[in-house]
């Protein structure tokens, strides 16, 4: 994950609008995840919500130090969990002005 350009398979790529990640991978750390994208152009400027169960105080701080966008604790009721997608729909593409990176829109 060092390289800071996007080449290859994935230069084509469409760079997503907004990305929900889990700090919790089976086989990556999530936090690593996070300092990549926000180390590689375009993807600096796509938001990045941390939706995680964790609620470790250090985790949450050091999501925010690698440039989060902010950080969301997954509840375990189902209608709760709902509700909580339909804000984060809500805010960030009726509400907030995304950067389309890419994309003629």
């Amino acid at each position: 994950m060092a390289n800071n350009n996007i080449d290859g398979a994935h230069e084509h790529a469409t760079i997503p609008d907004l990305i929900l990640l889990d700090l919790n991978l089976p086989r990556v750390d999530g936090l690593e995840v996070l300092r990549h994208l926000k180390s590689r152009s375009p993807m600096k400027v796509v938001p990045v919500i941390v939706f995680s169960t964790t609620q470790n105080q250090q985790h949450i701080r050091a999501a925010y130090e690698h440039m989060a966008s902010c950080f969301i604790s997954k509840p375990r009721d189902f209608d709760a969990y709902a509700r909580i997608c339909n804000s984060i729909n809500t805010f960030w593409f009726k509400t907030a002005t995304l950067a389309h990176v890419g994309t003629q829109r």
